[in-house]
């Protein structure tokens, strides 16, 4: 009785390994040659290619633009526009008027952060404050050599 479950299973081994895999009706043994990620990814470059060039035909289906005015291009592409929003999670509204309070105390200082060109404060409130900063003063040293002279290399027309 111990050794029912070992004698199943070396019997489903041995069957297992003398049968061969018998391709389903209407198929046929994958045997490609080369390199198969290559002409996958071939394949679906030009099926996604023709796709594209397709879009172009089919868009007029979805658009219903109007062309007689400003005014009612921008009311004709609306509904565009909000499938878009709603498509890429836009639909809030933005804060109307912005409220924004500063973090830190009078003597500490208010960054926390600092970039090439802008510092961003301690503020809360929607969304983060940022503000260019105030640009470096910037030393320039002269060297003058011997022999040039002041208005070389200038256009003065003498």
């Amino acid at each position: 009785m111990r050794h029912r479950p070992a004698a199943f299973l070396s019997l489903f081994l041995l069957f297992c390994s003398t049968t061969h895999a018998q391709p389903l009706s209407g198929t046929q043994a994958l045997d490609a040659q080369g390199d198969l990620a290559a002409q996958m990814v071939a394949g679906i470059d030009k099926f996604l290619l023709r796709e594209i060039d397709r879009s172009v035909e089919r868009r007029a289906a979805h658009w219903k633009r109007d062309f007689s005015s400003p005014a009612n291009y921008e009311k004709s592409i609306a509904p565009n526009r909000q499938h878009l929003k709603r498509i890429i999670g836009a639909q809030d509204e933005r804060v109307k008027p912005v409220q924004m309070e500063v973090l830190a105390g009078p003597n500490q200082d208010r960054v926390i952060g600092r970039g090439q060109g802008y510092e961003a404060g301690a503020a809360g409130g929607r969304g983060r404050g940022a503000a260019p900063r105030a640009y470096e003063r910037r030393v320039c040293r002269l060297h003058r050599y011997p022999g040039c002279r002041p208005d070389a290399g200038t256009d003065r027309g003498s």
